[in-house]
């Protein structure tokens, strides 16, 4: 669902245009029907307006001025339509949907907003003020048949409710895909995409208690890459060596951390040590693979190894730190278990 979302944000504006250019060509052709040339002639003007939008739109298609134009061309519109039919088509709800438009698809324009959606309410009093006080005697005035009146003060009314809906449906999908980043970002790592030690924390408390091994690995001589090859090169072995911790994890039926700078942390839902060996040389292997560093220096790493139950997960960590600590302090590249396996 959020992957959907995110595919339809850059479009939101677009679509929008796209929705005005449909409503003007439909009123355009009916009125021409009826036989209200002014009005076909008026949506006529706006249809073209919107297919040079949406001409522009293309080269950005998430422009927010484009909607404030829209908004200020849907104000022209409405004002003289109103005037043609001394307000007996409803037009003016055009202006009142297109406020919640304004609000909801120019972040960007922040309090330049308020004023934009003043300047439509003075608008729609000023028109609304007008067809009861000014129009009547006005020249363009045209006595429009009232047969049909009331359908069409129908329809632009649903417009306009369509168009409210729509901007509030869009910002209910937004809230909803913020939500869910900020729930991903407080569950994992940044830089690597692996879930964070917040993560595993706060879920093994909830978990059911079953046998695990726990894996703690630390980068060997990760200052000196840093030293040597940059920060930029750094963070690219963190990515790769990553990259190998989640697909591990993933074909073991595991989770994979990042425990914090160089440190990560590998938990497989495993009944013993036995067959960890394996899987842990495979993935050194895979690390020691690795192409990332400018002169093709193979990456190496310790392991601190340790099996138990869930529930002890904390002193399953401590073990496996202490048994990495051993490894560090005996050559490291190695992995460690009750013994060291290099």
């Amino acid at each position: 669902m959020t992957e959907k979302i995110k595919k339809f944000v850059p479009y939101r504006n677009v679509v929008f245009l796209i929705m005005c250019l449909m409503v003007h060509i439909a009123y355009m052709v009916a009125f021409f029907m009826l036989d209200f040339k002014g009005l076909a002639i008026l949506n006529g003007i706006s249809s073209l307006i919107y297919v040079i939008f949406l001409l522009t739109s293309c080269k950005n298609k998430e422009s927010e001025g484009l909607i404030v134009a829209a908004y200020f061309e849907i104000i022209g519109f409405c004002f003289l339509s109103e005037l043609f039919t001394e307000g007996d088509y409803g037009f003016i709800f055009f202006i009142v949907g297109m406020i919640s438009v304004l609000f909801y698809l120019t972040p960007s324009y922040k309090n330049r907003r308020f004023v934009f959606q003043g300047v439509g309410v003075i608008a729609a009093v000023f028109v609304t003020v007008t067809n009861h006080v000014l129009v009547e005697g006005l020249p363009f005035v045209v006595r429009y048949s009232a047969e049909y009146s009331n359908f069409v003060y129908f329809i632009n009314l649903v417009i306009a409710l369509f168009t409210v809906l729509y901007t509030c449906l869009f910002y209910e999908m937004q809230i909803v895909m913020m939500k869910r980043e900020l729930e991903y970002k407080s569950s994992h790592d940044v830089l690597t995409d692996l879930y964070n030690r917040r993560y595993i924390t706060d879920t093994i408390s909830d978990a059911e208690d079953t046998d695990v091994v726990v894996v703690i690995l630390d980068i060997d001589d990760f200052k000196k890459v840093n030293d040597i090859y940059g920060h930029a090169t750094g963070d690219e072995v963190l990515k790769g060596l990553s990259k190998c911790l989640k697909d591990s994890a993933a074909a073991n039926d595991g989770v994979a951390v990042r425990w914090g700078g160089e440190e990560f942390v590998v938990m497989y839902n495993l009944p013993a040590e036995a067959r960890i060996q394996n899987i842990l040389k495979n993935l050194r292997d895979s690390i020691r693979g690795l192409s990332v560093l400018p002169d093709k220096k193979m990456i190496t790493v310790t392991m601190g190894v340790a099996s138990g139950r869930l529930a002890t997960f904390e002193q399953l960590v401590n073990t496996a730190d202490d048994r990495l600590y051993m490894g560090k302090e005996n050559g490291k590249d190695c992995i460690v278990c009750e013994d060291i396996y290099r």
